[in-house]
């Protein structure tokens, strides 16, 4: 009865392009008592779920894609699980919540989860991260000391928008859609201000759009244990490359030729430039 309503009501919303069924079931826990820690929330259960509401989704809204299983990326034998008991979606999505995409190699996970996609569908189905977001402690508009004890919080403006960049640059390279959760926090201010306060991360975030957004699939690179790199064969102007790192690493720019290099807001580097990779 829920799900009919819910699809009734959003059946001309041109806004709502998917229904998920469940927020993080892989996460669901029994809490106190002799069974505390057991999952309540199977993938064949999630599963059967999913084939028990779809055609009352369907018949209430047939244009509305019906997506799942909303876990998190790392959970990979829960997306499998989920896939081979026959849930019925027409898109596969995750969570992603990460102090680094780059060293929890998002690219790297996010082609997995295609292989299993494929393997049990048959072909391949869009893959959407509809929730993560980074928010800067320092920040005047500071939400909760809870919240902002997470490791998905940063304690430096610079830090806060290398890693904002880098998962715009990773989900650009695994050409997979990414819900900013919390814009507020990525990008500016508090909503319940008028004031908007911009971070060093809009500017990053616009350049990593910039450079990334129309520019196809990525091969991921390791090129030193503590630095990574991103190729975009199809970019606008020609192949371009982000270098990453994990530390603060020196580098100089020099003996560029025709190649033009750019820091992490997008102003080019002169020749003999020198900056820390973390710049």
């Amino acid at each position: 009865k829920f799900w009919r309503i819910v699809a009734e009501r959003y059946k001309d919303e041109p806004a709502v392009a998917l229904f998920e069924l469940f927020n993080e079931p892989n996460l669901w826990r029994i809490r106190t008592g002799p069974d505390a820690g057991r999952r309540t929330m199977k993938p064949d259960k999630v599963a059967a779920i999913y084939r028990a509401a779809e055609p009352v989704i369907r018949a209430a809204n047939p244009g509305v894609m019906l997506a799942g299983p909303c876990c998190a990326l790392i959970e990979q034998d829960y997306l499998e699980d989920f896939l081979a008991a026959g849930a019925p979606v027409d898109a596969v999505t995750i969570h992603s919540y990460t102090d680094d995409p780059d060293g929890d190699r998002f690219v790297e996970l996010y082609r997995t989860a295609r292989e299993r996609i494929r393997r049990h569908k048959g072909r391949d189905l869009p893959l959407y991260n509809t929730e993560a977001y980074f928010g800067f402690r320092g920040s005047p508009f500071a939400y909760n000391d809870n919240e902002a004890s997470r490791r998905y919080f940063r304690d430096s403006e610079w830090s806060h928008a290398a890693v904002s960049a880098a998962m715009v640059l990773d989900h650009a390279a695994a050409q997979v859609g990414w819900c900013d959760f919390g814009p507020q926090f990525s990008v500016f201010g508090l909503t319940e201000t008028d004031q908007p306060y911009p971070d060093f991360s809009m500017a990053a975030i616009n350049a990593a759009i910039e450079f990334a957004c129309d520019a196809g699939p990525a091969e991921d690179r390791v090129l030193a244990p503590c630095v990574t790199s991103l190729l975009f064969p199809g970019g606008r102007g020609g192949p371009f490359a982000v270098l990453r790192s994990r530390l603060k690493v020196p580098v100089e720019v020099s003996g560029l030729g025709g190649i033009r290099a750019f820091d992490l807001f997008g102003n080019p580097l002169a020749d003999a430039d020198r900056r820390t990779l973390e710049d």
